[in-house]
């Protein structure tokens, strides 16, 4: 039935990042189906607790994903997520264990960790940074990654 293809519902909840991944991502499959891709519409409904930074939420709900707001616990995020599952036959989206979270956020972290040693190669290679010549790229990158402004 081409109605049941029309919609998808996916849920999750979470404070910022994971939140403003799936708004995006719900955007992105809806605007490829908009462009002549076969396809549904996708909407992402995020369960935000009530002290989510308003940067992030801006975020989210400039992504188009669609802002509840709870109170500040895990249990409260759980017990609406768990009502919109039931309630829009959505999918739940778990921000920290689901595999393909999981794997995805590695992914992301594999390819930022290779364009930086391709920015740094091209340094070297341009001699914008002497002191960066005498670096084995082969070695792992040493670096503290931290998400800045949500």
């Amino acid at each position: 039935d081409d109605d049941e293809c029309k919609e998808i519902n996916v849920v999750t909840h979470s404070s910022g990042n994971h939140a403003q991944a799936v708004a995006l991502a719900a955007s992105i499959a809806s605007n490829i189906s908009n462009q002549g891709a076969s396809g549904p519409k996708v909407n992402a409904t995020i369960c935000m607790p009530r002290n989510a930074p308003t940067v992030k939420r801006n975020a989210v709900a400039g992504f188009g994903g669609e802002i509840i707001m709870v109170d500040n616990t895990n249990e409260a995020r759980e017990e609406m997520a768990d009502r919109i599952v039931e309630e829009r036959n959505a999918q739940f989206i778990h921000p920290s264990e689901d595999p393909k979270v999981i794997a995805g956020q590695g992914t992301a972290t594999l390819e930022m960790v290779e364009q930086v040693r391709d920015i740094l190669r091209e340094r070297v290679s341009t001699g914008a940074n002497d002191s960066l010549a005498s670096a084995s790229f082969d070695k792992p990158l040493d670096a503290v990654i931290i998400p800045v402004g949500g």
